[in-house]
């Protein structure tokens, strides 16, 4: 449950829509909002959610990259 009620979850997609507007409306430059309701200020504790955030972090770099189709050939 969403336990923070000072700033609304909405605040921080209307930013980023902005951001996405103000930069270029036109272009395919990626904005990424991600938003996990399950964690605090810090990030979701337990034992691999690091890792799952670093491996979600390269993935979105080698997409925007055009690495993200690494078949062996």
């Amino acid at each position: 449950p969403f336990l923070f009620d000072r700033v609304g979850v909405w605040e921080a997609a209307k930013w980023v829509s902005k951001v996405r507007d103000v930069t270029c409306p036109s272009c395919s430059k990626s904005v990424v909002l991600k938003t996990n309701m399950q964690s605090g200020h810090f990030g979701e504790g337990g034992r691999f959610m690091r890792c799952e955030e670093t491996a979600f972090e390269y993935a979105f770099l080698m997409k925007a990259l055009g690495m993200d189709d690494m078949s062996a050939k």
